[in-house]
């Protein structure tokens, strides 16, 4: 087993890491998860962290949309100057129509009724929406080479972006700092995504997420030699948002905090009722973890096993095998964990550390938690 690594905020003996989060956020539309989008609100908080770049990729939801929730979300939290960049909006050669297709009937469906206080109609969510000048792959590429300290994208949807910036400009892969990727899966597959919304056929033929999404796009990231650590389903799918961190969120006196409440509040239910778990999980908040601190986190040695990756099947980490050799998270320090994002969520809560957006105001909606 490999050691995790220090923590990087230990006063006087690293700088803040300069990072990029590379998401496919999809908050707060019914029945799609929020951790994205709480990994968006965590990593702005973090006195480790500085984040650089935001860039839009597909997966809960399509490329542009996730872009435009982005935008809203940091534009909430006065953080007008964190740029948002749109990716490519499909991946490099497999067809997701059908993925997206059923995402969109799903929102519909019954469990959207958990949705109704959920904020989704507050006037900033169908304002106007905001043009978007950059590429995503374009903006990975500038952040790498500038000369104010190495950049770490944390991916926690498809690898589009990154893989189409290492097609472009290979030459950034060994300037790049530690990247993280929430995604794939060691000894259980894909039963390890099941969920009782979901038909298992569904899961098994139908959605792609993360590195699934686009395989190809994965196959150029993993062979380019990036100091990469992946944090898959078998460790996120034990880390929790669980009621009384949610509460952290409860009486937010900042516009982000009080967006951002009655969609926790309804996916925390959803979750709850619908799939009989203590929490909602918290994937991608575990990755951005992984990356301040590593030293919650065992890691070991694994290879990426191409065939099943370009197969569809999610338990692509092997321990053995002639694929590239990738960080593996085997294991996490689950209470750490989940305190550092219940914190995490309060300092939002307060504003801390992100001066008060001041501009639109969520309606007044009631919304509880479950017990």
């Amino acid at each position: 087993m490999l050691d995790g690594g220090k923590d990087c905020q230990e006063e006087g003996t690293r700088s803040a890491i300069r990072l990029a989060l590379d998401c496919d956020n999809a908050f707060p539309a019914p029945a799609a998860d929020v951790d994205d989008a709480l990994a968006l609100v965590l990593a702005l908080v973090q006195p480790g962290a500085r984040l650089a770049a935001v860039t839009a990729c597909a997966g809960n939801c399509e490329t542009a949309e996730s872009a435009r929730r982005s935008r809203i979300l940091l534009d909430l939290a006065g953080r007008e100057d964190i740029p948002v960049d749109t990716g490519r909006e499909r991946p490099f050669l497999a067809d997701r129509r059908a993925h997206h297709r059923y995402l969109e009937e799903k929102s519909k469906g019954p469990d959207a009724a958990l949705w109704e206080n959920a904020g989704t109609r507050a006037p900033f969510w169908s304002g106007k929406k905001p043009r978007f000048r950059g590429k995503a792959h374009a903006r990975l590429i500038r952040e790498a080479k500038r000369r104010d300290g190495p950049l770490s994208p944390v991916l926690t949807g498809s690898l589009t972006n990154l893989g189409l910036a290492l097609l472009a400009a290979p030459e950034i892969a060994p300037r790049l700092g530690r990247a993280v990727h929430m995604g794939g899966a060691f000894g259980r597959g894909n039963a390890a995504f099941s969920t009782p919304d979901i038909p298992d056929a569904v899961w098994r033929d139908v959605l792609r997420f993360n590195t699934l999404y686009d395989p190809h796009a994965a196959s150029v990231v993993f062979e380019s030699g990036l100091d990469l650590t992946m944090v898959p389903v078998n460790v996120t799918g034990r880390i929790f948002l669980r009621p009384e961190h949610a509460r952290q969120l409860e009486g937010a006196v900042t516009p982000l905090g009080r967006a951002l409440f009655p969609g926790v509040a309804a996916w925390l239910a959803f979750s709850m009722k619908r799939r009989g778990l203590p929490g909602a999980h918290m994937h991608d908040p575990a990755a951005l973890a992984a990356l301040l601190h590593p030293e919650w986190f065992e890691l070991a040695l694994m290879r990426v096993d191409m065939d099943r990756l370009f197969a569809g099947d999610n338990a692509f980490l092997t321990e053995k095998g002639k694929g590239p050799e990738v960080k593996v998270a085997v294991s996490a320090r689950i209470e750490a964990v989940e305190d550092w994002i219940a914190r995490g969520l309060a300092r939002a809560a307060r504003g801390d550390l992100a001066e008060d957006a001041g501009t639109d105001r969520m309606n007044e909606e009631q919304c509880e938690l479950p017990a």
